[in-house]
């Protein structure tokens, strides 16, 4: 103790009780600040970083309306609503046509007409022969042909009570004009025993001339 004594100077003891001061005062300031006396004036600039704040610590009414930018956001955070559809734009120019498509199947055969109420009918040709495929109750033996233009029908199995005379096509263009009836009507030109006729005479009337027909007999 006596050497303590020795070694203590003015200046020492006051030098220690500085030093218990600082000490002592600063841990007392920090353990007895009030609450909220710390603002941003008590912080120094980048004192406070992002591993200082907690978690959810900062929420939007933390954050001043716009102060952030599109780049404060991750990619895809932001999701825009849509807005009004626009107008319509012009129609745009017509393509190409096409490549011709491959032929359809073959449809259904239909359903068969009712039968034609023509008992007989011929095609007869220019010299009074009958063209059998295209005829029905009627064939050479039943046609004569005595004088141009002039073709008589016998020896049928019904009795005509009309008959109906058409040009074909196939006699060229120089049309005649045609006369068909039943033997009451073109009996003085066929005969006795003659059930019907058909005349061709030339437009003019000059002359009777040979012309291929068709004939329809209806009894």
């Amino acid at each position: 103790m006596r050497r303590l004594r020795r070694h203590l100077s003015y200046a020492n003891v006051m030098s220690s009780i500085a030093v218990f001061v600082v000490l002592g005062g600063g841990a007392y300031a920090a353990a007895t600040l009030p609450r909220n006396s710390v603002g941003s004036k008590q912080i120094k600039p980048k004192a406070v970083t992002s591993s200082k704040i907690a978690s959810n610590a900062v929420t939007s009414d933390k954050v001043k309306d716009g102060s952030l930018l599109l780049t404060d956001f991750k990619p895809g955070q932001l999701v825009s609503s849509p807005g009004p559809a626009g107008p319509a734009g012009p129609a745009g120019a017509v393509g190409p046509a096409g490549a011709k498509g491959d032929k359809g199947e073959t449809g259904a055969a239909g359903v068969a007409g009712a039968a034609g109420t023509a008992v007989a009918y011929a095609f007869v040709n220019a010299d009074g022969s009958v063209n059998a495929a295209r005829s029905k109750n009627v064939t050479s033996a039943n046609v004569s042909h005595p004088g141009a233009g002039q073709y008589c029908f016998h020896g049928l199995s019904f009795t005509p009570k009309s008959v109906t005379v058409s040009l074909s096509t196939t006699g060229g263009l120089s049309f005649p004009v045609a006369l068909g009836g039943t033997s009451e009507v073109v009996g003085g030109f066929c005969g006795v025993g003659n059930q019907a006729g058909a005349f061709m005479w030339k437009q003019d009337g000059s002359a009777t001339m040979d012309y291929p027909f068709i004939v329809w007999f209806e009894d």
